[in-house]
């Protein structure tokens, strides 16, 4: 799925493990979704939250503010989304959402595969695990 095939991403190092996290935005005045990617060494970064969920469909797809750029999430990503902003997830944490968080255009095979063989320690190191389950457009996180 390459839906976001234009939205720029800085690469992460092949030779040294790095991970990308993303951190929402609290300062907007409507109620887009702003938030920002940050590239990280994955042995010197920060506590985060790991989110598993499923993906849901591909349609309607949902557009965020990512970095400044139109980014688009599946419907059920953008539900979770929401919900976190709703219920105060803080300004402060990080998150990691494969969906944002592994560059899943066409053209960054190699590093997909990379973040994709990773995911296990990801997962272990994230300082929290939530999961959210999302029916009939409710996100319900546990």
């Amino acid at each position: 799925m390459s839906w976001n095939s234009t939205f720029r991403y800085h690469p992460l190092s092949l030779s040294t493990p790095q991970i990308c996290l993303l951190r929402l935005s609290y300062d907007s005045p409507d109620s887009t979704i702003y938030a920002h990617l940050q590239n990280f060494d994955f042995r010197n970064k920060p506590l985060y939250l790991a989110l598993s969920y499923t993906w849901g469909p591909d349609d309607p797809k949902r557009t965020i503010s990512l970095d400044g750029q139109a980014f688009q999430v599946s419907p059920n990503l953008f539900c979770y989304l929401v919900l976190a902003r709703k219920n105060g997830i803080d300004a402060d944490t990080y998150l990691w959402i494969d969906q944002i968080c592994i560059n899943q255009s066409d053209t960054a095979l190699d590093e997909r595969a990379d973040q994709d063989s990773r995911m296990d320690k990801i997962y272990a190191d994230a300082a929290q695990v939530d999961v959210c389950i999302v029916s009939n457009n409710q996100a319900k996180p546990f």
